[in-house]
């Protein structure tokens, strides 16, 4: 499946229902239910298995919100169990140095020197527990009415708020901090930790924040679109996780020891959310909405950088698919709203509204169908977006 995934794409037909299967099994064995040491279960391999369905509950949402599909697995009928901070070497170890290793785990030893994988993935335990909430609101149809929904997104905003505050510090600070300052200072040390800042830590925060502030944005376009309220705070989300992805793309520019993977950032978060920006910025040009408080200049500042970090992505990147697909539409986006001619607002507003539909409002809650879509858009001679016609 790792293979399959890295020649034809995470979001790859093959890769899916290869996980579902792998999804199937692990409900067939039990592993979604609660892990236990026993005669029969040692606790290296409890260990496993709670990381092992972390792992994959953890994959099951993520691909299930790009994609705007149910995911296989749930919260409703499994139980997460939060790991121990412990390296693959003290989890195989004789018992006495385990049990070592344990005492030092829940006594906060390890809260010193430099965090590892194992670390990350046990403050962020709970996340995709949260991420299966966001989903439920973005491609679910229970919440109709936009008192229920706004109810159901401030429950969700509080859980999440809470999962942020039990995080700690060195988890918890402003990633873009961070990453401005080991442009100017690589010594710079880690929040209560006193190492320094390693690639490795680097990649876990941004990733940590950016999955913090898709989340925003997958709320605030969930708004957008069942409602029809103010875009200006899928806008302000969308910026913000724009702003990060391009952060980290300017370190990994600027600094060659900060040579991370921001392959994966660029596809799954600075595509969708450039995406959302070129629109509104399209929109705006043709319907001559107001700029007052709409940082045109500085969103054409950022989609051009996007455009230029997308365009650096190699062919043989798993998900190069995506970001080559995402790099063509906001690149056509941009033609459009730096060369086309003064919109014919008043041909717009003369369309017959049985038989037209106006393309900025077209229902699109994942961003898989946005993307495509945005790839599809077809321009008019003048610039403004080919009529869809209903079917």
């Amino acid at each position: 499946m790792l293979v399959v995934s890295f020649i034809r794409g995470d979001t790859s037909i093959e890769v899916w229902t290869s996980l579902s299967a792998a999804f199937d099994a692990i409900v067939l064995a039990g592993i979604h239910l609660e892990k236990r040491v026993d005669i029969h279960t040692p606790f290296f391999l409890c260990e496993l298995r709670i990381r092992l369905f972390l792992i994959c509950f953890s994959m099951d949402k993520f691909l299930a919100t790009f994609m705007g599909r149910p995911p296989h697995l749930s919260h409703r009928y499994s139980v997460l169990q939060q790991p121990h901070e412990l390296s693959d070497d003290e989890l195989c170890s004789h018992e006495a140095d385990l049990q070592a290793a344990l005492v030092k785990s829940d006594v906060g030893v390890l809260k010193s020197g430099p965090p590892t994988r194992m670390t990350w993935r046990r403050i962020q335990w709970q996340r995709p527990v949260i991420r299966e909430d966001i989903l439920e609101i973005a491609i679910g149809t229970k919440y109709q009415n936009l008192h229920d929904l706004q109810d159901r997104i401030r429950i969700v905003r509080m859980r999440h708020q809470q999962q942020i505050d039990s995080m700690p510090e060195f988890a918890r600070i402003d990633p873009e901090t961070v990453l401005t300052r080991i442009q100017h200072d690589p010594t710079f040390l880690i929040p209560g930790r006193d190492s320094r800042w390693r690639p490795i830590d680097v990649q876990c925060l941004v990733s940590s924040h950016c999955a913090t502030r898709h989340g925003e944005f997958l709320l605030e376009r969930a708004l957008f679109n069942k409602h029809k309220v103010d875009s200006s705070g899928l806008i302000a989300a969308a910026r913000r996780l724009l702003t990060l992805v391009l952060k980290a793309h300017g370190l990994r520019q600027s600094c060659y020891e900060y040579q991370v993977d921001i392959v994966d950032v660029l596809a799954f978060y600075g595509v969708p959310s450039g995406g959302v920006l070129a629109m509104e910025m399209l929109k705006r040009d043709q319907k001559q909405i107001s700029n007052a408080g709409y940082s045109r200049s500085e969103i054409l500042q950022q989609l051009s950088v996007l455009v230029a970090a997308l365009e650096a992505v190699s062919s043989e990147e798993s998900n190069y698919a995506i970001c080559a697909m995402g790099l063509n539409a906001i690149k056509k986006v941009l033609d459009r709203v730096l060369s086309r001619p003064a919109p014919r607002a008043a041909e717009v507003e003369t369309m017959q509204p049985d038989t037209w539909v106006d393309p900025f409002q077209v229902y699109i809650d994942n961003d898989a169908d946005f993307l495509q879509w945005l790839n599809s858009v077809e321009f008019q001679a003048d610039g403004t977006i080919e009529p869809t016609l209903l079917s």
